[in-house]
């Protein structure tokens, strides 16, 4: 077992670790706005290969969209959703959550559990409509001292789309910030779910009308992380969480404040003049519509004509967690909570194996193996022997070519030139032959081919005698 690192600063449920920009002061909140802004700008322009894998550009684990994943895969007993690594999941949000993996993880696997949660949204109503005229009413929610239920409330701004949301948890000022975890961990706390309110208005285009009940997503995911040299760490399994948690009908964008500074900051992350921007159309709109042309040159617009209202929930999902995930550090972020101190982070028990190669002996093909090589060994020393003790040249090869003109075979000259060496051996199987010394009582002995017929004029090669 061994402890990995978890993304502390975006743990919602401990309130002495940080907190989103949106939570806090408006100081911090603008102090991180720039950065935020290049941050959730450039994950909207990432390609799709980024977009639908399971690790983001600085390798944080992405979670899942239990919602949609549910209805394409279906839980088991439970209440798992399993993914095969060919699955076409649907995550959550374009960035994750930092993970440090211990140092003895190595080449090993490792596998942990990850408490995490997330916006989620049940859109039910995607219009297109021709005028604004058509556009629900929001009010200005800085203006307001008493919010009402079942009214819109948002803020103007220099984008062409906007948020607004149907009523806060604070019903009397709006100059208010908050989180969940205030109301307790009751999961039967009785507050409805908030309606939120997409409303575009490009110039020159058909205008689009989302409602969508949001709600916040309490899930335990399953993680399997893959050692040196990939380095590569993917959800194999979501479920619903089973700790204690606030209500899933409260989310931490029902409080006044809060919401207006991230509605406002999230329309007009990629404004930079101070001027709206004419005739355009904003990167999120494009990115709801076609992910995978968001950057691609062409016309100024967004088409929302067979758009689904669950698969635009989903962006638009997308683009609410990770700017609001990215609000909590973009510096923890980018660099895997090494801006953070390690009191500051959180710890959870894993499981690591390391893979190692083990040779098991099966004993009946190494019996054969040893009996095999024995008898090779036994064949080449006898080879061996045959060798050193023979010593007339190899001419075996060619023996049914030698008896056809040889002197000292008899009947070899019976046998036509014409007749084939595999037809002569055929026919003189039988006969006898030896290499031996045709001129015994000569000074030097004559090497021949003879035929075996008991005659003394056939002697035995002597390895001290000279031959020709």
């Amino acid at each position: 077992m061994d402890t990995v690192m978890l993304s502390s600063p975006f743990d919602p449920e401990n309130s002495n670790l940080y907190g989103s920009a949106f939570e806090t002061n408006t100081s911090d909140f603008t102090f991180r706005l720039p950065s935020l802004n290049a941050l959730y700008n450039g994950n909207l322009l990432q390609p799709a290969s980024l977009l639908n894998a399971s690790m983001d550009s600085w390798s944080n684990v992405k979670i899942p969209d239990y919602a949609s994943a549910a209805t394409a895969n279906g839980t088991n007993s439970s209440g798992w959703i399993n993914f095969q690594p060919t699955d076409d999941i649907p995550y959550s949000s374009l960035i994750g959550l930092p993970v440090i993996l211990p140092s003895s993880a190595g080449a090993g696997n490792t596998t942990f559990a990850l408490e995490s949660s997330y916006f989620s949204l049940s859109c039910e109503n995607l219009s297109v409509v021709a005028d604004t005229n058509e556009f629900i009413n929001c009010t200005a929610i800085e203006s307001q001292n008493v919010f009402s239920n079942d009214t819109f409330y948002g803020l103007s701004n220099r984008s062409t789309w906007s948020l607004c949301l149907d009523g806060f948890y604070d019903p009397r000022i709006w100059d208010v910030r908050g989180h969940v975890s205030a109301f307790g961990n009751d999961s039967n706390f009785a507050y409805p779910a908030r309606t939120l309110l997409f409303q575009s208005s490009q110039p020159s285009i058909d205008y689009a009308i989302g409602l969508c009940s949001i709600t916040t997503e309490y899930v335990e995911s399953a993680v399997f992380c893959v050692g040196a040299p990939s380095n590569n760490c993917s959800v194999t399994a979501v479920r619903l969480s089973t700790q204690p948690h606030p209500a899933p009908n409260l989310t931490d964008l029902s409080f006044s404040q809060a919401f207006s500074e991230f509605s406002l900051s999230i329309t007009e992350s990629d404004i930079t003049s101070p001027s709206p921007p004419e005739n355009g159309v904003s990167l999120s709109e494009l990115f709801i519509t076609n992910p995978i042309t968001v950057g691609l040159p062409g016309p100024a617009g967004a088409a929302w004509d067979g758009l689904t209202a669950s698969l635009f929930g989903l962006r638009l999902q997308q683009l609410l967690n990770t700017y609001w995930i990215g609000s909590f550090g973009v510096e923890g972020i980018i660099d895997k909570l090494a801006f953070y101190p390690p009191a500051n982070r959180l710890n959870t028990t894993a499981t690591n194996v390391v893979w190692q190669d083990t040779y098991v002996v099966h004993w009946q093909w190494l019996t054969l193996l040893v009996i095999g090589s024995l008898l090779m060994f036994a064949a080449a020393l006898i080879s061996l022997y045959l060798s050193w003790e023979t010593h007339a040249p190899e001419v075996l090869g060619y023996v049914s070519t030698l008896i056809i003109n040889s002197p000292y075979v008899r009947d070899g000259r019976e046998v036509g030139s014409t007749m084939t060496g595999e037809d002569r051996a055929r026919k003189f199987a039988k006969l006898p032959l030896k290499i031996c010394d045709v001129q015994p009582h000569a000074d030097i002995g004559y090497i021949a081919i003879a035929q075996d017929d008991g005659s003394t004029e056939r002697r035995g090669l002597d390895p001290d005698r000279v031959y020709r």
